[in-house]
């Protein structure tokens, strides 16, 4: 989650780089409104930065998955009927083996 570093553009009416007792309630009220929508824009923009990161990693296990899925599984699938079969050929070959000795004796 991306959280940003700068202050609030909220500012005090003395902070805002005119002389209050000048101007308007109009100009008071557009700029307040204004700083209030650029607070927002600055949460809707972190908020996309998130979601763009979030489907940036969505697409890369997603990726990640696939290869598993086509190629991992599929190798270690074939590793495990290998040596299943090469078990399978060593105990009959012990049992042949020990088939024999009882013949021999």
């Amino acid at each position: 989650m991306i959280e940003l570093e700068a202050g609030r553009a909220s500012r005090p009416l003395i902070e805002r780089g005119y002389a209050p007792a000048t101007s308007t309630a109009t100009i008071d009220l557009a700029a307040a409104t204004f700083e209030a929508e650029l607070d927002a824009l600055l949460d809707l923009a972190a908020a996309e930065l998130n979601l763009r990161r979030l489907s940036a990693e969505v697409a890369r296990t997603t990726r990640q998955v696939s290869a598993l899925e086509q190629v991992v599984i599929p190798r270690l699938a074939g590793e495990q009927r290998a040596i299943a079969a090469t078990l399978e050929q060593r105990a009959l070959e012990d049992r042949v083996r020990v088939s024999r000795r009882g013949q021999t004796a």
